[in-house]
């Protein structure tokens, strides 16, 4: 778990973070009053910038000592992100499936109530003819 040192679990579990729920309280001061740099939670240490210009240094000079080929700056960029980028592209592919399934049973679940309201009005008129 990370814990910020203010006692805050900036990931929380995987709902907070699909729903983004870990900011509603972020949202709410914000909507009271202007919010200042104290009520902003503190960035994760690997999403810093002193961090990722560590990690890209290290994998650039890896770059450079790779006498195979020619150094590129986009394989380095990548090997120093490659994780935030797979996480996000796993999110990106479930996104539109689970609006895809929504948007399915949605439908069936009207066309369910719609068909099940039509044979109720169905029986009335046979009930209403017989008598």
């Amino acid at each position: 778990m990370n814990i910020l040192p203010n006692g805050y679990d900036y990931r929380g579990n995987l709902f907070s973070q699909i729903s983004f729920l870990w900011i509603d309280k972020l949202i709410w001061k914000g909507l009271r009053k202007a919010l200042k740099q104290e009520d902003l939670y503190p960035c994760p240490r690997e999403q810093c910038s002193e961090y990722l210009y560590d990690k890209f240094e290290k994998n650039w000079k890896m770059e450079l000592s790779n006498k195979n080929r020619k150094p590129d700056v986009k394989i380095a960029l990548a090997k120093t992100v490659k994780s935030q980028f797979i996480i996000n592209g796993i999110f990106s592919l479930i996104d539109p499936l689970l609006v895809l399934i929504v948007a399915v049973l949605f439908t069936e679940f009207a066309t369910l109530f719609t068909n099940n309201e039509a044979n109720n009005n169905n029986n009335n008129n046979n009930n209403n003819n017989n008598n």
